[in-house]
C-alpha cells in the first residue's frame, strides 16, 4: 500500500535494506530465541519484495509480453534457492561456518537494494502521478484522503476478487458458481514451500544422504523438470549437470510456460500443473536412490514452478484498476 501512495522504487530499497540487515544480525544471534526474532522480523521484511517487484516488472510491460515477464520474475525465486543451496555446498562446507550463508544473502540483498537505488522509478506510476497533480495538486493532506478513499473504493467495489487473491494463496480455489468452492488444500505458497523447504531434511532423516547430496537435490530439483532423465544418463555429475544443461533449461520452462499461459488461460495452465505435480509425487518420495530421487524432485519442481510462473501476472490482472491498488492486490 505504501508503493501505491509513495511510488515503487524506495519502498522496495527500504525492504531490502530491512532484509539485508536482519539477515546480518542472524549470522550474529548467540541463542535460539535470539535466532527466532531476527527470522520473524525478516519475514516481515521479505512479504513486502515479492508485491513491490512484480507489480513494478509487470505494469509497465505491454500486454503481449506479460506472461512472459511473469515467468522471469517468478524465476528469481528459484534462482535465490539455487545460489543458497550452492552456498551452502561449497562455501559453508569449506569454511566450516554457517555464518557464511547469511553474509552472503545479506550482500545479496544489500547489492540489490543499491541496483535498485540507482533505476528510475515506475513509469506507470510516475504517470499516475502527474494525472493526479494536474487534477488537483499536490497536497499531503489531499493525497491521504485520495489515497484511502481508493483504498476503500478498491475494497468496496472488488471485495469478493480481494477474497479470492488471498484464498488463491492460501489454499482455495472457486471454479463454480454451480459449486460452493472447491478447496485445494495444497494452496500455493503451501505447495512451494511444503515441496522444498524440508526436502533436503527427509533426505537425510529418512533416506541416510548426507548434507552434500541433500544440496545437489536441491539444486537439480529447482532446474525444473525438462529433461528429468538426462540425469540418469549423462556421463556428468549432478552438479556438473546443472551448470551446464538443467539451469538453462529451467529458465526457458518457467517462462515458456507462462507465455504459453498468454494464449491457453492463466487458469487452466495452472490446473494442469498442479495435476502433474501430483503425478511426480511418488517418484519424488518412494525410491531409495539418489538419482531416481533428484529426477522425482526435478519432476515435481518443474509442476510447482511451472504453476508459480504464471502467478503473478495473474494476481497483476486481478487488478483492475491500472496504476491503483497494483502492489496492495500482489
Amino acid at each position: 500500500m505504501l508503493s501505491d501512495r509513495f511510488g515503487r522504487k524506495w519502498p522496495l530499497v527500504v525492504n531490502l535494506l530491512l532484509c539485508a540487515a536482519f539477515e546480518l544480525g542472524s549470522s550474529f544471534v548467540q541463542t535460539f530465541n535470539q535466532f527466532l526474532a531476527t527470522r520473524c522480523l525478516f519475514g516481515i521484511a521479505m512479504g513486502g519484495i515479492w508485491g513491490l517487484a512484480s507489480s513494478t516488472a509487470l505494469e509497465n510491460l505491454p500486454a503481449e509480453a506479460r506472461g512472459f515477464g511473469s515467468g522471469v520474475v517468478q524465476l528469481g525465486y528459484a534462482c535465490g534457492n539455487m545460489i543458497a543451496a550452492i552456498v551452502n555446498l561449497k562455501l559453508v562446507t569449506e569454511t566450516g561456518q554457517w555464518h557464511v550463508l547469511f553474509w552472503t544473502a545479506a550482500g545479496i540483498s544489500g547489492a540489490a537494494a543499491g541496483l535498485r537505488a540507482v533505476l528510475p522509478e515506475s513509469e506507470t506510476f510516475l504517470k499516475a502521478r502527474a494525472k493526479e497533480k494536474a487534477q488537483g495538486g499536490n497536497r499531503q493532506s489531499r493525497k491521504a484522503k485520495i489515497f484511502a478513499r481508493e483504498t476503500w473504493a478498491m475494497l468496496k467495489n472488488h471485495w469478493s476478487l480481494c477474497i479470492y487473491a488471498v484464498l488463491l494463496l492460501t489454499g482455495a480455489f472457486l471454479y463454480s458458481l454451480l459449486v460452493l468452492l472447491l478447496i485445494c488444500t495444497e494452496g500455493y505458497n503451501f505447495l512451494s514451500h511444503g515441496s522444498q523447504d524440508l526436502y533436503p531434511t527427509y533426505l537425510q532423516t529418512s533416506k541416510n544422504f548426507d548434507s552434500d547430496h541433500a544440496s545437489i537435490a536441491t539444486i537439480i530439483a529447482e532446474c525444473g523438470a525438462i529433461a528429468c532423465v538426462l540425469p540418469l544418463f549423462c556421463h556428468y555429475s549432478p552438479l556438473q549437470y546443472f551448470s551446464t544443461v538443467g539451469a538453462p533449461l529451467a529458465a526457458f520452462s518457467r517462462s515458456t510456460l507462462a507465455v504459453v499461459s498468454q494464449y491457453f488461460g492463466r487458469c487452466l495452465v495452472m490446473i494442469i500443473f498442479n495435476v502433474l505435480i501430483g503425478v511426480f509425487i511418488p517418484l519424488w518420495i518412494i525410491p531409495s536412490s539418489f538419482s531416481a530421487l533428484s529426477s522425482g524432485a526435478f519432476c515435481v519442481q518443474f509442476g510447482v514452478q511451472g504453476t508459480w510462473g504464471v502467478i503473478p501476472i495473474y494476481l497483476t490482472e486481478l487488478a483492475r484498476r491500472p496504476g491503483s491498488g497494483r502492489h496492495s492486490w500482489a
